[in-house]
């Protein structure tokens, strides 16, 4: 829809539980700059960088809803931007984060 070149959500065996991918393009930002004007959106517990796929990736931890946090990571390759964001349930953080951030550090951007 819209801007968006790709998008896919795969939900867990909780409807609070899930991986949302959404590709849209950088228009020739770099990956510092889309996070720049990103960051604003989003409520942060904490914020930091890291790599996906050997790229620099930026990420916001913040809770969208009472008992769910969530993680979003910003990168961008091929001037395309990245977003990944996970969503889990809190009280059970050491059952779904763990899995969840190992799909997304075994991800191979294109």
């Amino acid at each position: 829809k819209g801007d968006k070149d790709y998008v896919i959500e795969m939900r867990a065996d909780r409807r609070d539980v899930s991986i949302h991918i959404d590709v849209f393009g950088a228009k020739a930002l770099t990956v510092d700059k889309v996070w720049e004007q990103n960051k604003g959106k989003y409520k942060a517990k904490s914020t930091g960088t890291s790599t996906i796929d050997g790229n620099t990736s930026h990420w916001v931890d913040y809770s969208p809803a009472r008992d769910v946090n969530s993680r979003a990571y910003f990168v961008v390759k091929n001037d395309k931007v990245i977003r990944i964001s996970l969503n889990w349930f809190a009280p059970q953080k050491e059952i779904y984060f763990t899995p969840l951030d190992g799909i997304v550090q075994s991800l191979k951007l294109k």
